[in-house]
């Protein structure tokens, strides 16, 4: 399958559809001490988890039947169209049960094995950013882009998770951004953590 590009603002809405409304089940649950269990690798999953994949999948197969389908809690269904939705129905989990409402609802289209479009829903904090490959990328409705700072030692880092910071490293951009900071009191640069990835990403995206 050819990308067409003028299919792509409306499986962009489509998208941001689906996890508008994936979010509204995660909403009916957050904070209400939902049915939760550990997986094999310690994390958790929700009732909250399971219902909105449920509900994405059933939305992706009603309207594109023959796409392919990979979620975070059941797993790949090949498609015979050459796209793939890949979805995660409550990233963040761990904020979720907690009652941080620092999750979210992730939903790409993958076509001929390159992503065209994304959506992060944060629905507890209701923002959602939303992107398309020609399209543009867009916050709460609003078109917006990444920063205009064009040094590094004027920018803002932010990272997700220290466990994973401690066990691989920032790395080389990293140590090279930190060698870069001017003193304190100029707040020149700033290391901040959230508890999930897609708030990162919105606030990266957004803000910074």
């Amino acid at each position: 399958m050819s990308i067409d590009q003028n299919q792509l603002p409306q499986l962009l809405d489509f998208a941001v559809d689906i996890a508008r409304g994936a979010g509204q089940i995660t909403l009916d649950y957050f904070k209400q001490a939902p049915e939760t269990t550990t997986k094999t690798d310690g994390s958790f999953v929700t009732i909250a988890d399971r219902e909105s994949e449920t509900y994405l999948r059933r939305r992706i197969l009603e309207k594109f039947p023959g796409d392919g389908i990979l979620g975070e809690e059941e797993g790949e269904r090949a498609g015979s169209s050459g796209r793939r939705w890949i979805i995660d129905p409550l990233d963040g989990t761990f904020s979720f049960v907690h009652g941080v409402p620092f999750y979210g609802v992730l939903v790409a289209l993958e076509i001929q094995n390159q992503i065209e479009v994304g959506v992060i829903n944060a629905p507890a904090v209701d923002e959602i950013v939303y992107a398309a490959s020609g399209v543009g990328c867009f916050w709460n409705g609003n078109p917006t882009c990444v920063s205009n700072t064009k040094r590094l030692e004027d920018a803002l880092l932010l990272c997700s998770d220290f466990p994973a910071c401690a066990r691989y490293g920032f790395g080389p951009a990293a140590d090279a951004f930190q060698a870069k900071q001017r003193p304190a009191e100029h707040r020149a640069t700033v290391m901040a953590t959230f508890w999930s990835p897609q708030v990162v990403q919105t606030s990266w995206l957004i803000r910074s």
